[in-house]
């Protein structure tokens, strides 16, 4: 307890307390769905946004010494009623998702949990993303963790990829998509893992030369991708991409 600041140190000491014996008394349960309630209307009136779940906690702030700044471990995290692209510009509400329809992530995220498997959320960046907590980004996420692939869209280079070295040389860009994204489909489809997209997901998938081919599914909405995936999944691998031999 720092002597200089004892009212300071004791407050600080009653709030870690407070919120280690909410933590204790709150379950526990990682990846669940956020801490309210998404509404089937697409949302268009800005929020602040949502509390983060006991599973969501961010490291201290510290400067480069490892000193401590005071600023909350929330700094870094959503500041306000608007949500902001990579280049900076404003968003026009913090829910930047529809609920349904043609793309839907939050319903299939959902659907996902209750087909009793995990859904892995891959964006641009880290925190969150229309509400929902992001598993995995375009940097980190790797073919190899997923049993599964559903693409939500069709999302444009972000400022951190490296066309020479994420993306493939001679690759028809009509449409710019990430190359990382690209990369993680083609490598699923060469692993003979099942695909599906909806809404502007397709056009990665005709980006990345595998529309049509078998295990590969689209449909009008997320859930309807969901379940055609799922009868795939039941072969565990698409087999019919792999070559028979006789010996």
């Amino acid at each position: 307890m720092d002597a200089s600041k004892p009212a300071e140190a004791v407050k600080n000491a009653v709030k870690t307390a407070s919120d280690k014996i909410a933590d204790a008394l709150t379950p526990d349960v990682p990846g669940a769905p956020g801490s309210a309630s998404p509404p089937v209307e697409e949302p268009t009136t800005p929020r602040d946004p949502l509390p983060p779940k006991t599973e969501q906690g961010a490291p201290q702030t510290r400067t480069a010494t490892g000193a401590e700044t005071g600023a909350p471990t929330t700094a870094k995290g959503q500041q306000g009623a608007f949500l902001t692209t990579s280049q900076g510009a404003r968003l026009r509400d913090t829910d930047h998702s529809l609920k349904a329809g043609s793309r839907g992530p939050t319903l299939v995220r959902a659907a996902v949990f209750e087909a009793g498997m995990v859904p892995l959320l891959i964006a641009p960046h880290g925190g969150m993303v229309g509400g929902m907590p992001v598993q995995r980004t375009f940097a980190t996420g790797r073919s190899v963790e997923f049993d599964a692939v559903l693409l939500a869209g069709a999302p444009a280079p972000a400022p951190d990829a490296t066309p020479a070295r994420d993306d493939k040389a001679g690759r028809p860009q009509a449409v710019a998509v990430d190359p990382r994204v690209l990369l993680l489909v083609e490598e699923c489809w060469r692993h003979a893992k099942t695909i599906g997209a909806w809404g502007a997901g397709v056009t990665v998938l005709e980006q990345a030369g595998v529309s049509g081919t078998p295990g590969v599914v689209t449909a009008g909405s997320g859930v309807e991708a969901l379940t055609a995936v799922q009868r795939l999944m039941a072969a565990h691998r698409v087999w019919e991409r792999l070559p028979t031999s006789v010996a």
